[in-house]
């Protein structure tokens, strides 16, 4: 696996199409906008199939391909559906094809699909056992050479292989479908029942070092606290109140008053991911919060909290713990000695997961669906639990170094 920094170096890849499904189906890199067929949707961020008859698809593109690369970040409904394509570039007649597919030819695991297998053998890799609870990144890197190699998260899956030649599509003989393995309308055996979050289409191969990197994710807002309170990945900025401030690389929270906050953020949440490191004053503190979504009136949120419900414990805080549950995880020892990486996970089907420094902090748990955060409706906080004032017991005494949020929910391996 590539190191962070290994990861940082590599310059990201510029796709020839993107497709974020954040409102609409248009390709957000240039014009291979695609349309919505049989009941297909866009909803909280993504193309939503219902494994049946809905699909979207392109018109035809008007350039030659050849040696390609097809990536899609894809959360399925069922780990035993078989055969369904999340993204395939495919000739307008659907003939030949080839595409991401899901367990055509091997239960549970990903494969290159292609017309009547011809470009086709098993990666041998191992058997999906997340995508039913988060977005798997699925990659496959079609060389010049005819060489085939997929990813899973960044990460070689399985072995390449070498089969036949790559087939080439000619210029305006051909488009890109999503949902269906391949042809020209619905067929059983072919639909993908799930949600595909993002897609990408390159007209080259990507290296191992460009997949690593266009797989690691890119947070919505970034805060490093580097002498100010701006948001480095855009314009979430945040303002200092009663006294909090940033020092040495850290935000300084007192544990009485001080709290920062941005203003109202223009853009839809649902499904999400919140991180932070974390520098404690004391351990036996209780309920303070780190980071926090949460609505302009302070009454509905979700939060990285500290020993609210169980002292010297990690939580996912929520308005009247509507979607909070003990995670079962270890009490904190370390926290008060160095900065520790807290993230917390919340997937579309309401599955909220933590993770400490990296690793799984306890078990994830489901206890009611997520809340959707209106565009205009929302802010984020630091160092405050949830409201639009310093209040006894909802104050973080402390160091925060850096905090990220996405609008997306990050797998086990992008954690």
């Amino acid at each position: 696996a590539l190191s962070a920094d290994e990861v940082a170096a590599a310059a990201v890849p510029i796709a020839l199409a993107t497709w974020e499904f954040d409102g609409n189906l248009l390709d957000s890199r240039g014009s291979l906008h695609a349309e919505a067929q049989n009941g297909a949707r866009v909803e909280d961020g993504f193309l939503i199939l219902d494994g049946n008859s809905a699909y979207a698809a392109t018109g035809p593109v008007n350039t030659n391909l050849t040696e390609k690369t097809i990536e899609a970040w894809v959360l399925l409904d069922n780990l035993d559906q078989r055969g369904g394509g999340a993204i395939s570039v495919q000739t307008l007649n659907g003939e030949f094809f080839d595409a991401i597919v899901f367990a055509e030819a091997e239960p549970k695991k990903w494969m290159a699909g292609s017309d009547t297998f011809a470009r086709t053998s098993s990666f041998g890799g191992v058997e999906e056992t997340q995508a039913q609870d988060q977005p798997v990144h699925i990659c496959i890197v079609y060389s010049i050479n005819g060489t085939i190699t997929g990813y899973r998260n960044g990460q070689p899956y399985g072995s390449a292989y070498n089969k036949a030649p790559l087939l080439n599509y000619s210029t305006g003989n051909w488009q890109v479908v999503f949902g269906l393995r391949h042809g020209t309308s619905a067929a059983t055996g072919r639909m993908l029942k799930g949600k595909i979050q993002r897609a990408q289409l390159y007209d080259r191969a990507l290296s191992a070092d460009e997949v690593a990197a266009a797989a690691v994710p890119i947070a919505l807002a970034t805060w490093e606290f580097d002498g100010n309170l701006l948001d480095s990945r855009g314009s979430l900025h945040a303002e200092a109140q009663n006294g909090a401030r940033v020092e040495d690389g850290f935000l300084i929270l007192d544990g009485n008053s001080a709290y920062a906050a941005t203003g109202p953020v223009n853009t839809n949440l649902t499904e999400k991911t919140i991180e932070a490191w974390v520098l404690l004053d004391n351990l036996d503190q209780r309920g303070g919060g780190a980071i926090s979504v949460q609505t302009l009136n302070g009454e509905f949120f979700d939060a990285i909290v500290f020993a609210e419900a169980e002292p010297k414990k990690w939580m996912a805080g929520s308005d009247t713990f509507a979607r909070t549950s003990s995670f079962g995880g270890v009490e904190e020892t370390q926290a008060q000695d160095q900065p520790v990486h807290i993230c917390i996970v919340y997937s579309i089907n309401g599955t909220i997961t933590g993770y400490r420094n990296g690793q799984p902090y306890g078990s994830a748990y489901n206890k009611a669906p997520l809340l959707n955060y209106s565009t205009g409706n929302w802010q984020v906080v630091f160092g405050l639990r949830h409201g639009t004032s310093a209040a006894t017991g909802r104050m973080l005494k402390g160091k925060i170094q850096r905090a990220q949020l996405y609008d997306r929910a990050l797998s086990a391996d992008e954690v």
